[in-house]
């Protein structure tokens, strides 16, 4: 424990009027930091090291602040009664943090647009939020700097070896360095956060040069071209160009943006665009190639393309003529190789659209095309080579050799031959594994194999996969040349890109969004032949049909409307806007249908299942909560822009098996929610991607998980035995059970996703816009935030749902109108019920309830100021005897004034107390004294808190006991409020009286 002494600045605390740093802590509410010694425990407690730091200046005090390692000893080395002083933290591996420095004004007003959102923000008035600071994962953190041209410098990456002087300080000008968001710092990567600076500097350059009127369009006509050689998409380069032309306040955005769009189809159909060269000329060669080393481009100038729509045209037109020979032909043609080479790499859309049309073509087999993509993707794949390596390398009938000295004499390496035949590139949206698929002769027989990339490196899979004939020979080195032989006589490899996670993403080859599952991928023209997909287990069963139209269309919205007919909208309507949500990217929040066995809980979880596959039916449902939380949770994250449903929650049984439940749903829900999850570690103890729930997951049990701020992530629907009538088991729920087997609810789903695909980032965009819209108009309702939050996330889902019905001339605007006033109206009553399950779960009004408990119980007693029984003693954790003493029960948790209506609580016993009484009804009560602090705060049930120390307890000593306690008004522990003595004892006498005529007729019952 840091032993602490006074405080003092000039003889001032730095809280007092007067002290130079006092404005700058009144202008904003900040964590308790009154003192030096509260700024560096408060940043102690979050591993950031703080340095004192000479007055209006940016030098450390001392030689050796690089290695400081005790921030209290060093600020009472240098700060004393006449010594004034500012405050910095050290930056970079020392405290895992960097501070990204904004230098021009340019650059600052640019930050926000790039970087990433962080609550630990500072700066001065003459240059206000000028500082985020990161929490960064790298092991390097070392400080980059982006100067102009002429050495201006715009930002600095400030890291290690740096220090940067934070609030409460004051600048050399003589302005308060105030905090502009004092929470905690975000964590991104390193690298990333670079990446972001660079494009902040680039940005801030091409503003500066950014020409007046007349040149502008020029400008922006050379930007695009150089962006398009570049290799970036069309979004990218208008999202940077946009940017830029606002901050250089182009009031003709709308005209730069068709330029930009122009530029790009120009690019796409091989037609030559200006490049670097042209740009260069315009503004600058040093400016231009400090913006491509920024944004990591590499110098280029115009170019052309080797093929065009012309030669698409020929192709298809040999294809339709030699359906039989096409590929054959093709391949052996090397100028036309080396046109689909050029367009491949050049314009991977067109090479797609070709690979498309061929498919269609009659006679030419699928199979056909599937070998002509992917040996035109092999050959255009770069590869590098050493000189020689091929022929330093011999395959024969005994086996794979190596030549060595100037007679080349064969040296043996293995008694067998193998070569990669197919690279495999898993990829779940996080990671990528590569698999090598290996053909191997041995002995006179062929052995067909697969190893992961690590395997093949280490050479690790021969005895596993080829047995105890295949013989390496002994020593590193050959197993080294063993490994190069088989890479350089396998010659090009074709690479297969396989996703196992659903969800949308983006086609590596052309760079459209798609939305893959088990069966392949829906993309803006459908589905997607090119895309390939491996899934197993549970995921396997995510498999979505083709997208409909016509009289298919028309038969699933049938049955979508008759799920109306199954149960009350209520119920119905928030778990088919939640199906809809899916969609719209990993959600932070859960739906949980809660009732009693028998209440259709599973038949209605797995009809909104079934929109994402007809195998999930209530008996292959996909979760369930007697999973560990561990699979659970790679499931969900696989479960991508999908509904996951989890069913049996059921914590009954024996004690520790219901905690074990809650603490799997506790996991779940809090991963949702923050969109994090465990970290884990490779097998060489590097941290690994990050695998949170990012599906739309759907609960069901018989009760409730635990936790007022669990609660607040759900969406709690309630079933009762009367919702589904015996009507609707037999006539509505049995033909939508069967509408789902046979697909209609997947292909209403398949045909709303190839909606969204067509435009996918406009409809997105429109979803969140909504969302926030609702959100804002929701903000005056006293709902908990995250409720709305929710309400408003599903009503934005219902809302595009019935737009995609109406596009497709399914309804009408009237019934767009109704169906999204249906959607809002059940929404606004499902939200109603979750009210009473969030109150039903409140931290504050558990804890009293169980101080009430556990004073009726004999678990605990409040006595008055002097340690004997109190007024209300029948309502204290005291008992009268036949004697007539007055006798205490259980721990002393606090003392009543009833003079003052206060209860002195003790914080420590107390929660104890209460923790106790949980446990004994096999629940949970696992609030920290702070926060518990807190929310009695914010109750306003705390009459009085310790504003000297900035703590919500009092510290006295009471009797023979000084501990920190929380004064409450009595009344919220059932206390009456009187205020003379005779009220006292009139009400103390009925009371008592009606607590003992309770009391008989429980007994008598």
């Amino acid at each position: 424990m840091i032993q602490k002494s006074k405080p003092v600045v000039s003889g001032r605390a730095l809280n007092e009027p007067g002290n130079p740093h006092f404005s700058a802590l009144r202008l904003k509410a900040q964590p308790p930091r009154n003192s030096w010694e509260d700024v560096v425990d408060w940043h102690l407690e979050r591993g950031i090291t703080t340095v004192p730091v000479k007055f209006k200046g940016k030098s450390p005090f001392g030689t050796k602040w690089q290695k400081t390692t005790d921030p209290v000893a060093a600020f009472r080395e240098y700060v004393g009664e006449d010594e004034r002083f500012n405050i910095g933290i050290l930056l970079g591996t020392a405290s895992g943090v960097v501070d990204v420095d904004l230098d021009t004004p340019i650059a600052r007003d640019l930050a926000p647009k790039f970087l990433p959102k962080t609550d630990y923000r500072w700066g001065r008035p003459g240059n206000p939020s000028s500082h985020y600071l990161y929490r960064c994962r790298g092991e390097s953190l070392a400080t980059a700097q982006f100067k102009g041209p002429d050495g201006t410098m715009h930002i600095e990456v400030r890291g290690n070896g740096a220090q940067s002087v934070i609030p409460p300080s004051t600048h050399e000008s003589g302005e308060p360095i105030e905090y502009v968001s004092d929470g905690e710092p975000a964590t991104v990567d390193y690298k990333t956060l670079l990446n972001v600076a660079g494009k902040i500097a680039a940005a801030t350059l091409l503003v500066k040069n950014y020409p007046g009127q007349g040149g502008r369009n020029d400008y922006v006509l050379k930007l695009a071209g150089f962006f398009a050689h570049a290799g970036w998409s069309l979004e990218e380069a208008q999202d940077f160009i946009g940017i830029i032309a606002i901050e250089a306040g182009d009031d003709e955005f709308d005209s730069r943006m068709t330029t930009v769009k122009s530029t790009f189809e120009k690019h796409a159909s091989g037609e030559e665009v200006t490049g670097q060269p042209a740009l260069a000329e315009l503004i600058g060669d040093d400016v231009v190639k400090l913006v491509a080393k920024w944004l990591h481009i590499a110098r280029a100038g115009t170019m052309s393309h080797a093929a065009s729509s012309t030669d698409v045209d020929e192709l298809l037109e040999q294809a339709r003529t030699t359906p039989t020979t096409f590929v054959a032909d093709v391949l052996k043609d090397c100028t036309k190789v080396q046109k689909l080479v050029a367009m491949h790499k050049k314009t991977p859309a067109l090479f797609s659209s070709l690979c498309v049309s061929l498919t269609t073509v009659q006679g030419l087999e699928k199979a056909g095309v599937a070998t002509f993509r992917q040996a035109i993707v092999a050959e255009a794949k770069p590869r590098a080579k050493s000189k020689g390596t091929e022929s330093r390398y011999q395959a024969t009938d005994e086996g794979m050799f190596m030549l060595v000295g100037e007679e080349e004499a064969p040296k043996r390496l293995a008694n067998f031959n193998a070569k990669v035949t197919n690279e495999i590139v898993y990829d779940d949206g996080v990671e990528q594994q590569r698999f090598f698929e290996l053909e191997v002769s041995l002995n006179g027989r062929t052995i067909t194999c697969t190893c992961s990339a690590n395997d093949f490196a280490g050479m690790n899979w021969v005895a596993p996969q080829c047995g105890v004939e295949a013989i390496m020979e002994p020593g590193i080195a050959n197993k080294e040349h063993l490994r190069v032989a088989i890479q350089s006589l396998s010659g090009r490899v074709p690479v297969n890109h396989r996703f196992t996670a659903t969800g949308w993403t983006k086609d590596p080859e052309t760079g459209v969004y798609c939305y893959v599952h088990a069966g392949g991928a829906i993309g803006p023209d459908g589905p997607m032949s090119n895309v390939q997909t491996e899934m197993d287990g549970v995921m396997a069963r995510y498999r979505l049909p083709d997208p409909v139209d016509g009289e298919e269309l028309l038969a699933a919205f049938q049955a979508f409307k008759r799920l109306r007919d199954v149960a009350p909208d209520r119920i119905l309507i928030p778990l088919l806007a939640g199906a809809f949500r899916a969609l719209f990217g990993p959600a932070d929040f859960g739906l949980f249908l809660v009732g009693k066995t028998g209440t259709g809980k599973s038949e209605l979880s797995a009809l909104v299942n079934q929109f994402f596959g007809p195998e999930l039916n209530s008996r292959n449902l996909p979760g369930s909560f007697t999973s560990t939380g561990n699979a659970l949770e790679m499931q969900t994250f696989m479960a991508k822009d999908a509904v996951f449903t989890i069913d049996d929650f059921a914590p009954s049984a024996t004690r520790f098996d219901a905690q074990k439940m809650h603490g799997t749903a506790d996991r779940l829900v809090r991963a949702m929610g923050n969109g994090a999850c465990r970290a884990r570690l490779t097998s060489d103890a590097t941290l690994r991607g990050a695998k949170p729930p990012r599906c739309m997951v759907l609960m069901s049990g018989e009760d409730v998980p635990q936790g007022h701020s669990i609660r607040a992530r759900l969406l709690i629907i309630e079933v009762e035995k009367t919702d589904i009538t015996p009507e609707a088991w037999k006539g509505a729920l049995t033909d939508c059970q069967k509408f789902a087997s046979l697909g209609r609810y997947a292909e209403l789903m398949a045909t709303f996703i190839h909606w969204l695909a067509e435009k996918h980032d406009e409809r997105i965009s429109y979803y969140q816009k909504a969302r926030d819209q609702i959100l804002n108009a929701h903000d005056e309702t006293g709902n908990h935030r995250r409720t709305s939050s929710i309400e408003a996330q599903l009503l934005a889902s219902w809302r595009m749902f019935a737009w995609f019905l109406k596009s497709k001339r399914l309804i009408d605007e009237a019934g767009r109108k109704a169906l999204v006033d249906e959607g809002r109206t059940a929404l606004a009553e499902a939200v109603a019920y979750q009210q009473d399950y969030q109150a039903d779960h409140d931290e504050v009004d558990r804890f009293l309830q169980y101080l009430k408990t556990a004073m009726f119980q004999g678990l605990a007693h409040i006595s008055d100021g002097g340690g004997k029984p109190p007024t209300w003693h029948h309502l204290c954790g005291y008992s009268t005897s036949r004697e007539g003493n007055v006798n205490p029960h259980g721990t002393r948790i606090g003392v009543y004034f009833d003079e003052q209506n206060a209860v002195w609580l003790n914080a420590t016993s107390a929660i104890a107390v209460a923790g106790r009484v949980a446990n004994a009804g096999s629940t949970q009560f696992n609030v920290s004294a702070i926060t518990l602090g807190k929310r009695l705060k914010d109750r306003g049930i705390l009459v009085a808190i310790d504003k000297a120390r900035g703590k919500n307890t009092v510290r006295r000593k009471l009797g023979d006991e000084r501990a920190g306690y929380w004064i409450i008004n009595a009344e919220a522990l059932g206390l009456p409020h009187v205020t003379t003595m005779e009220e006292r004892r009139a009400a103390c006498e009925a009371d008592k009286a009606a607590t003992e005529t309770t009391a008989a007729s429980n007994e008598s019952e």
